[in-house]
């Protein structure tokens, strides 16, 4: 294998069976994993999927629904990289090559994302490596897109369910953009979290957001009016 590119005679094979390619640690995710499955690659750690290219069917499911014309020529802002599975979905499902600014707090989320996925994507991503919610607090950019994508493990951090990052996430739209924020809703905790969160948090700060359930996951959109 050179250059993150699975052997030929291993893709027929990983329809039937999952290769665990390569295993990494870092401070803030010590046990990271890339595996091939069914001719794509999958950044996982043991609680979660992190990416699996255009499969990464959460969002894939909500853009699908929405029309993804909707996003023709946007800017699109990535809190959390993974493997690049965003710009995956656009360009092979929807033939929409677009602009995006991607923050990610593990270098070797964007160190695995630069060998298995970049090559292979034709949308040009600029890449910053920090903290997403130090990013948004700061940034003075907007965008027509803003895909919040970001858990430790299978963690939403704290801070990035409060009502002074949705502010902030507010800012950094332009009018007419859309914010996707993704949410775990398989087990019944995860489930019982994003119900309280969307009550009394996220329906509260935009009134008018729309849920929309996707492969066990919700996705929460706002799109900014003015």
């Amino acid at each position: 294998m050179s250059g993150g590119l699975i052997a030929w005679w291993k893709k027929p094979l990983s329809y039937v069976h999952e290769w665990i390619l390569e295993r990494r640690s870092s401070p803030y995710n010590p046990d990271l994993y890339i595996s091939y499955k069914k001719g794509r690659y999958l950044l996982n750690t043991p609680e979660a999927i992190y990416s699996y290219e255009e499969r990464y069917d959460n969002f894939g499911q909500v853009i699908e629904k929405l029309g993804a014309e909707r996003f023709r020529a946007n800017e699109v802002l990535l809190l959390g990289l993974g493997l690049g599975s965003i710009p995956m979905i656009f360009e092979r499902k929807h033939d929409l090559v677009l602009q995006y600014t991607a923050v990610e707090l593990d270098p070797v989320v964007i160190e695995l994302c630069s060998k298995y996925a970049l090559p292979r994507i034709e949308a040009p991503i600029e890449i910053y490596q920090g903290d997403a919610y130090l990013w948004v607090m700061s940034t003075e950019r907007q965008y027509d897109l803003i895909m919040m994508d970001v858990f430790s493990s299978d963690v939403i951090p704290a801070e990035m369910e409060s009502t002074t990052y949705l502010d902030a996430l507010d800012t950094a739209l332009r009018p007419g953009g859309m914010l996707m924020y993704n949410r775990l809703y398989t087990l019944a905790d995860d489930r019982k979290a994003t119900d309280a969160y969307w009550n009394d948090v996220f329906l509260k700060r935009f009134p008018g957001a729309e849920i929309h359930a996707a492969y066990g996951n919700k996705i929460l959109t706002y799109t900014k009016t003015d």
